[in-house]
């Protein structure tokens, strides 16, 4: 049997706090690393977020701290380097865990996501336009996991209309 576990970016933290160490996603996929019939699946949107995450809490916490001209100029080069730190653990976890990155563009039907979109379908029940991210993901996973015929998958988030919605359009008995 096959199996398929797709992390997204909420287990591994509050916005501002990700953990690759010893989050849920970081112990989760690194538990399962060894096993040869499970995959663990990151989009790469998925990808795009925890980086923005990442800046964007460098950044404000950057704003916080500095009170004037030089202050600043000290602080930035001590900024960049924090967030390229953070940026190479998230690259480094993807790597040392060997998940697989799915280039959710390869497998976006932009037809069917507008159609969830303007019948009010989950992850837009109440029409919201943040959620084309989610849309984009969930789409593509459905298409990348169809074609790849997993027995079982594990979707790991905290995101319950992320989960609602991957569970009303996937079926892997199509």
């Amino acid at each position: 049997m096959r199996y398929a576990i797709v992390l997204d970016s909420n287990i591994f933290g509050e916005k501002d706090k990700h953990d690759f160490k010893n989050s849920r996603g970081a112990l989760l996929a690194s538990s399962m690393r060894s096993f040869k019939n499970i995959d663990v699946i990151l989009p790469d949107i998925v990808i795009h977020e925890l980086r923005s995450h990442i800046t964007e809490s460098i950044k404000e916490d950057e704003q916080q701290k500095k009170s004037d001209y030089l202050k600043r100029v000290l602080n930035r080069k001590f900024y960049d380097n924090l967030l390229k730190e953070n940026i190479n653990c998230l690259e480094k976890f993807i790597k040392q865990n060997n998940i697989k990155v799915i280039e959710c563009n390869k497998y976006i039907e932009i037809d069917k996501v507008n159609s969830w979109y303007f019948n009010k379908e989950m992850p837009f029940e109440s029409r919201k336009k943040s959620e084309f991210p989610d849309a984009f993901i969930i789409n593509s996973l459905m298409n990348y996991l169809k074609e790849n015929k997993y027995d079982k998958v594990v979707i790991a988030s905290l995101d319950k209309g992320f989960i609602q919605g991957i569970t009303t359009h996937y079926n892997i008995d199509d």
